[in-house]
C-alpha cells in the first residue's frame, strides 16, 4: 500500500468511529439488561428459596429435633458451623450438629441413605438446588450459574467500555496522520 492508500484508510477508521462506539454503547446497554435481570434471579433464589429453606431448616432443629434430644441431656445445643448458609459452590446446608452439654455430636445429618428425617432431606435438598443453580461456574461444563455469569457479563461489558472509549479517541489520535 502507499502512504495515500494508509491514509485512507486512517480517514476510512476515523469517518466509522462514531458508528462503531454506537453499536459497541448498544451492546453495552444489552449486556447491563441482562446483568440487571440475572442480578435479580439472583437475588430471587438467595431471597426467596436458600435464606427459606435455611430459616425452616434452623426452625425445624431448634424447635422440633433438638427437642428430643434435650429430653436425653437438657443442655444439648444446636450447633451451626461457619458454612451453615454460606453460597458458595459445591457447599451444602449441613454445617450443623446437635451436641450434648459435653459438646460430644449426639446428632448430625449424614446423607440420604443415613437420615430418615424426611423435613431435613427435603430443606437440605432445596437449598443445595438453589446454590449450585447460583454458584455453579462455567468451568464445571454447564452455564447456568448465575453468579459466575453475571461476572463474566461484567468482565466483557468492561472489554467493551474499553474498546469504546479506544474507537472513540479514533479521530482525536489519527486524524493528524490521514491528512
Amino acid at each position: 500500500m502507499t502512504v495515500d492508500q494508509y491514509k485512507q484508510k486512517l480517514t476510512q477508521m476515523i469517518n466509522e468511529s462514531t458508528d462503531q462506539v454506537a453499536a459497541i454503547n448498544s451492546s453495552i446497554d444489552q449486556v447491563q439488561a441482562q446483568i440487571d435481570d440475572l442480578t435479580q434471579q439472583s437475588e430471587a433464589i438467595e431471597n426467596a428459596v436458600l435464606n427459606v429453606a435455611a430459616n425452616d431448616l434452623t426452625y425445624y432443629l431448634d424447635n422440633t429435633k433438638l427437642p428430643q434430644f434435650q429430653l436425653i441431656d437438657p443442655g444439648a445445643s444446636v450447633v451451626y458451623g461457619p458454612t451453615y448458609n454460606s453460597i458458595i459452590y459445591e457447599n451444602e446446608l449441613t454445617d450443623w450438629k446437635i451436641v450434648d452439654s459435653s459438646n460430644v455430636t449426639m446428632y448430625q445429618y449424614l446423607g440420604v441413605g443415613w437420615d430418615n428425617d424426611q423435613i431435613i432431606i427435603d430443606l437440605i435438598d432445596e437449598w443445595d438446588y438453589g446454590n449450585d443453580y447460583l454458584t455453579r461456574p462455567v468451568t464445571s461444563g454447564a452455564s447456568y450459574g448465575i453468579r459466575p455469569y453475571i461476572s463474566s457479563l461484567q468482565s466483557a461489558k468492561s472489554l467493551l467500555l474499553e474498546n469504546a472509549d479506544k474507537v472513540g479517541d479514533t479521530k482525536t489520535f489519527f486524524e493528524r496522520f490521514a491528512s
